[in-house]
């Protein structure tokens, strides 16, 4: 199932932004990271904390998101945790641009 998630020009390069949408009556949030060449999308919440990794630091170079609550740090590519406090890692989703918008791809 194809998911439409947002335009890209609602992301600067180097951003990243929270979307919130209702998929089959459930609420889902996901991060949104513009990387400039890539887009990744993750769930939007710690696998610690239940908080939200938008609100996160982001490393272009590491590829790493931390979140902001108590600084676990996820891999962006493969949605690992990489250090404590989180040991569960957070889902990454296949991401399609075609005309500028921004899809995932849910199974």
């Amino acid at each position: 199932m194809l998911i439409e998630l947002c335009d890209i020009s609602v992301l600067d390069v180097g951003s990243m932004k929270r979307i919130i949408k209702n998929v089959d009556d459930k609420e889902m949030r996901f991060c949104i990271i513009n990387l400039g060449t890539d887009i990744y999308v993750l769930d939007d919440l710690c696998t610690h904390a239940d908080f939200s990794l938008s609100e996160g630091f982001l490393s272009a170079k590491t590829h790493e998101l931390e979140c902001p609550k108590h600084s676990a740090v996820f891999d962006i590519d493969s949605g690992k945790a990489k250090c404590l406090p989180a040991t569960e890692p957070v889902q990454t989703y296949k991401v399609i641009l075609k005309n500028n918008i921004i899809y995932i791809e849910l199974e």
